[in-house]
């Protein structure tokens, strides 16, 4: 326990440190208050991924926690799969523990709330820890350049990317045990600060380590100190304490690598690593206040913008003429290596771990912003733009002011270019972001002019304390301006609709340790949201399980597999239940399709659902789908023949008795279509249009109905459209768009035979099985009662085959084989009554060991080269003694 004294210590010994988390905690304190944003207002974070992954990964957690039920498997990752990947990547932030303090899952946004603000706080403190422990000075200013980096551009653009921020805490900590390392030799805090950066976010983590080697040649190639260890005692000391960092990080590494391994980031292109640039003139708007809206999230210039102040001491700093020649040189040299790295594709591919980013580009910002604010901070207490020469400090403020304006006409290029078009026909309307940008450009230049007319001033606290004054308002104004764009999200329906729809899906699944998945059609929580919610992850916000999944730990074999079978996949992060059919039903284990309403919740029974698996011949195993230029409804007929040959086919075309084509006013879907078409025999009609264009899907109309399901707009991809059900010989009217004349010969309109699919359902219902779904601490267990055959037969289950799955009938493992691409087959022997399935995650037992090992190793080797280290200076002494 500390005591009085010693919280009394720790407080006056890191005073400053404390002044820069209350200031930038005020500051964002202010900000979402004037935003009304929750826990101030009646505003929350539901937007972008914060509203479509993390909140759903944050309450999930909530919730094995809240049941004390925490399993490393979850059926609510799609089919089913690995969780250690998604919690690496997603969730080991130790800010994350406050988030269990939350009255209820519906209070989730609120904590997400507090956990962005505390983040963004503490990431001043570390920042301002850094710079009094580089420079060996403490100074209250400092807390104004630490707030610089937790309120820099990077941190506006991304905060909502809640996991992202861990990295900009640990950084400032990881380099300052990289300067006791350079300095003293000592490698504990270098060591534990980078261990837990890659324990913790190991995507940025991997990244902090690439700016760890580029700030250890920072050292030596440009800021040396002489008295410092020499370049081999200090590299190989940095060497080997990094390797035993990410070695001590292998019980989340290995896992994690295999797990992902599993998902479509191992697909890369050549493209991604060509020596191109990755950004133009553009880049230089990002020295300006607003360089980046929320709408430009997605595609951008690296956020570098950290105060007008820091570029302008950043500036003075590399033309202070009575700082060392050698060190500004060779600092800016440093510098624009750093920012080359980031304009050339191949370089700024290799820091996204090998992978060009799917939006949200140039994740490696934050460190040319680190990189500038220490250098500025040096300027600073240089007093450097005081000592400069009026032709340098206007050569700085016109080299400032000209870049700003670059920055702006390249950004601006298309609002030009429709400004110049519409002069020339004597008609100039100036669009609304050429206004507001212009506007921002007007206060950036400002700035500037304002900063440096301060800063010509002797220094003097008063002018030092208006200038760093007036660029926390500048921070301030930055962020809040990025906010003021941002559709929110509606705490109070929140609460309400998540209360509501979690009561009425407990009302489905609780009475049941049985393992089914339901169809979610429709939810409530959509009300609360003012972007587009497509649902993906509702099944782990709710804890229930159906086919939906958004992550960029999604398995990319079993999305493969549910895209050959007609599933909407708009990329390869995401799977949606739309495109079900009965055959599928009976496939994946869709026993309900769930519709929800304040007022009552109506469930329609899917007819296709017989339990999770069922016995198969064993030419099931050898059936590969079509997945190239294929029919996902010709894969669903090859699976029925397998399952049960018949002459005829299962899914019948469905005959067109009239067809007609007209004109529309559309400026793409030029063409509306008006087909009349009779069923050949009772069942489901679906339409799968076998092109990834052409088809207008909203347009869909049967008998003048519009039919379609979802309000994901699914132009541009494939997927199977229900039409509805026809009774033999019964004639309807198909209407649709579509930007093609031809659309026909690209579509397929079959209608599944009731009959027939009815009567293949009885008889693979005689071997059906339920699973019983038995959470057991971390450990997921599964079991099954079967019925004994005289003879040993494979048995399909609707889950993914995984290699951390085992299977038992309680005197033998069992066989477990793919099928259908990622589907699991089991080998039951004969006279097997029951069958068990337990999964333990691929690699972590044997990490967990690498790990302690690692540590232990570390301790080991510490000892043995600090001891040799203090040989040789105490050899060194000696000799020196001798010589005097």
């Amino acid at each position: 326990m500390f005591s009085n004294k010693k919280l009394r210590n720790l407080f006056v010994d890191f005073k400053y440190e404390w002044l820069a988390f209350g200031l930038a905690l005020l500051a964002v304190t202010i900000i979402f208050v004037m935003q009304g944003l929750t826990p101030f207002g009646k505003q929350n974070l539901l937007i972008s991924d914060m509203g479509t992954q993390y909140l759903s990964f944050f309450t999930n957690v909530y919730h094995a926690v809240e049941t004390r039920n925490f399993q490393l498997y979850s059926f609510s990752q799609s089919l089913g799969g690995n969780l250690l990947p998604l919690i690496a990547y997603y969730l080991l932030s130790p800010f994350n523990i406050i988030m269990f303090l939350s009255p209820s899952a519906a209070d989730i946004p609120m904590m997400l709330s507090l956990i962005i603000m505390l983040k963004i706080a503490t990431i001043a403190a570390t920042m301002t820890y850094f710079l009094q422990q580089h420079f060996d000075r403490q100074s209250w200013q400092s807390a104004v350049f630490g707030l610089m980096f937790a309120l820099s551009g990077f941190v506006v653009v991304y905060f909502f990317n809640i996991m992202w921020l861990d990295a900009l805490v640990w950084l400032p900590l990881i380099i300052n045990g990289l300067d006791k390392l350079i300095d003293t030799g000592k490698t504990g805090s270098f060591f534990g600060w980078l261990t837990v950066s890659i324990l913790t976010d190991f995507y940025l983590g991997y990244m902090t380590c690439w700016f760890a080697i580029f700030y250890f040649g920072y050292r030596f190639f440009a800021a040396k100190q002489a008295d410092q260890l020499t370049f081999w005692q200090a590299s190989s000391r940095f060497a080997a304490t990094g390797i035993f960092s990410v070695a001590s990080a292998t019980v989340v590494l290995w896992p994690t690598f295999l797990g992902m391994l599993q998902t479509a980031k191992t697909q890369n292109n050549w493209h991604n690593f060509l020596l191109v640039p990755e950004f133009g003139l553009r880049f230089f708007s990002q020295l300006a206040v607003g360089a980046t809206s929320y709408q430009q999230r997605l595609q951008h210039a690296p956020t570098i913008f950290c105060s007008t102040l820091a570029i302008v001491l950043l500036g003075s700093f590399l033309l202070d003429r009575r700082i060392n020649r050698k060190l500004r040189q060779r600092s800016g040299i440093c510098l624009l290596l750093l920012l080359a790295t980031l304009w050339l594709r191949l370089t700024n591919t290799i820091w996204h771990l090998g992978q060009k980013p799917a939006g949200f580009v140039f994740r490696n910002a934050f460190f040319v912003s680190f990189f500038i604010i220490m250098l500025a901070y040096q300027g600073w207490q240089n007093n450097a733009f005081q000592h400069l020469s009026r032709k340098r400090r206007n050569f700085l403020l016109g080299t400032y002011l000209l870049l700003l304006i670059i920055g702006w006409l390249a950004d601006q290029q298309k609002s030009l270019a429709k400004i110049a078009t519409w002069a020339s026909g004597n008609a100039i309307i100036l669009p609304t972001n050429f206004i507001a940008g212009l506007s921002i450009l007007l206060i950036s230049l400002g700035l500037v002019l304002l900063v440096t007319q301060l800063l010509r001033f002797r220094p003097q606290s008063r002018i030092k304390t208006w200038v760093l004054g007036l660029t926390i308002i500048e921070l301030m104004f930055n962020f809040n301006l990025y906010l003021a764009r941002i559709p929110f999200g509606n705490q109070k329906n929140y609460q309400f609709a998540y209360q509501l729809e979690n009561k009425q899906l407990q009302n489905l699944t609780r009475s049941s340790r049985v393992l089914f998945r339901i169809d979610n059609q429709n939810t409530l929580i959509n009300t609360a949201y003012r972007e587009p919610y497509n649902n993906y992850n509702d099944p782990m916000l709710f804890g229930f399980h159906d086919i939906n999944y958004y992550s960029s730990t999604l398995n990319n074999s079993v999305r493969k597999t549910l895209y050959s079978l007609g599933l909407f996949s708009h990329n390869q992060r995401r799977i949606s239940s739309f495109g079900l059919t009965r055959v599928t039903d009976l496939l994946l284990g869709i026993k309900f399709s769930a519709k929800f309403s304040p007022e009552n919740q109506p469930v329609e029974s899917q007819s296709g659902f017989i339990g999770m698996g069922f016995s198969v011949p064993s030419r099931f195993l050898k059936l590969q789908l079509q997945q190239k230029n294929f029919s996902a409804l010709n894969n669903q007929e090859k699976i029925l023949q397998v399952l049960h040959q018949q002459n005829s086919h299962y899914f019948k075309t469905v005959k067109i008795l009239k067809s007609k084509d007209s004109r529309t006013l559309q400026s793409h879907y030029i063409y509306q279509h008006a087909i009349t078409l009779q069923a050949k025999q009772t069942g489901r009609v679906y339409l799968e249009n076998l092109t990834r264009n052409g088809l207008d899907y909203a347009s869909i109309k049967i008998d003048n109905h519009r039919i379609i399901h979802t309000d994901e707009n699914l132009d541009g991809f494939r997927s199977i459209q229900y039409l509805g059900t026809f009774k033999a010989g019964q004639k309807f009217k198909l209407t649709f768009t579509a930007a093609d004349a031809a659309i026909l010969q690209k579509l397929q309109i079959k209608s599944l035979d009731a009959t027939a699919f009815n009567q293949l359902r009885r008889q693979l219902s005689q071997t059906a099985v339920q699973l019983h779904y038995r959470p057991n601490g971390w450990k997921t267990e599964l079991t099954a009662q079967t019925r004994p055959r005289k003879h040993g037969y494979w048995l399909y289950l609707a889950i993914p085959a995984d290699s951390g799955w085992t299977a038992s009938n309680g005197q033998q493992k069992l066989k477990i084989k793919r099928a259908l691409g990622s589907m699991m087959v089991v080998r039951v022997p004969k006279n097997t009554t029951r069958i068990s399935l337990t999964y333990h995650v691929p690699g972590l037992v044997i990490a967990a060991w690498l790990s302690i090992s690692a540590v232990v190793f570390y301790l080991i080797w510490a000892r043995f080269a600090g001891h040799r280290l203090r040989q040789s200076r105490d050899a060194n002494l000696n000799i020196l003694k001798k010589k005097k």
